[in-house]
């Protein structure tokens, strides 16, 4: 379109190919709502110009069929977050085996839930570090146990209880890191698991039904963990379980208690 032309006008006069840009961009040609951002200054070998030189490249987008054409051939891609309907996960399997050193992969939309049960069968479960599905209601995480190498794991608004999210902490102690459980089902036991892993630094328990029970655990085993969110927490969370927390965990420098109703400044 005019638009996109008059992009790759304004670049082709300051003489630069794609690879030569470190921050978003957007060529001639491609769809205008997909968002590519060299995240390296490093090349590959290639015609100047082209997307095979990029190192790093991550998409945002949120029409499915626009973003697998521009990342078919890719395998340079590190970061995708894609949003995915129901028709499109058959299409989004094969993407992802092609893609073999993702290292980032978020996914929201009525077709995650197959595809997130799938993350055993693709080649970049062994690169992947950050993982981020939204939305799921259904099929189970166990795809999620596949990805070996994860520091940071998102569950925002899935439904996921304390069975699961119990395997993930038996299965990624040793790697994971970062932890969101927003939103989802998990209450004390789930929390109890999560404590024993022994490199959790931050953990999201926004909107969760947990109590005091939960907050022990993590007082008396996290005690490397950094940030702590507790907001809109449904559960019992009390003076003397937040007093636990800030005495257990030492390294503890972010602590989120908004919207906790039964929790006064004299925990602290």
């Amino acid at each position: 379109g005019g638009e996109g032309a008059e992009v790759e006008e304004k670049r082709r006069q300051r003489g630069g190919g794609l690879g030569d840009m470190s921050t978003a961009v957007t060529a001639s040609g491609l769809p205008l709502d997909i968002l590519c951002i060299v995240f390296l200054h490093e090349v590959r070998q290639g015609k100047k110009g082209s997307l095979a030189r990029l190192s790093d490249v991550g998409i945002v987008s949120k029409q499915w069929f626009k973003a697998a054409t521009l990342a078919m051939g890719h395998a340079s891609f590190r970061s995708l977050s894609l949003w995915v309907e129901e028709e499109d996960s058959l299409q989004a399997l094969p993407l992802l085996k092609r893609l073999t050193n993702l290292e980032e992969l978020s996914l929201s939309g009525g077709g995650v839930s197959d595809l997130q049960s799938k993350l055993s069968s693709v080649a970049c479960k062994s690169s992947l570090t950050t993982l981020s599905v939204e939305g799921v209601k259904g099929g189970n995480a166990d795809g999620v146990l596949a990805c070996k190498q994860l520091r940071t794991l998102g569950m925002r608004s899935c439904a996921v209880g304390n069975g699961q999210v119990s395997r993930v902490a038996s299965n990624l102690s040793g790697c994971l890191q970062n932890v969101d459980l927003s939103k989802t089902s998990v209450g004390d036991d789930g929390v109890m698991m999560l404590a024993l892993m022994c490199n959790l630094r931050e953990l999201s328990l926004r909107e969760c039904r947990i109590s005091t029970v939960a907050l022990d655990a993590l007082a008396e085993s996290a005690t490397g963990l950094e940030v702590l969110d507790l907001s809109k927490c449904k559960g019992t969370i009390t003076d003397r379980g937040v007093g636990s927390v800030c005495a257990g965990c030492r390294q503890l420098r972010t602590l989120v208690l908004s919207w906790c109703g039964q929790v006064t400044l004299g925990c602290l």
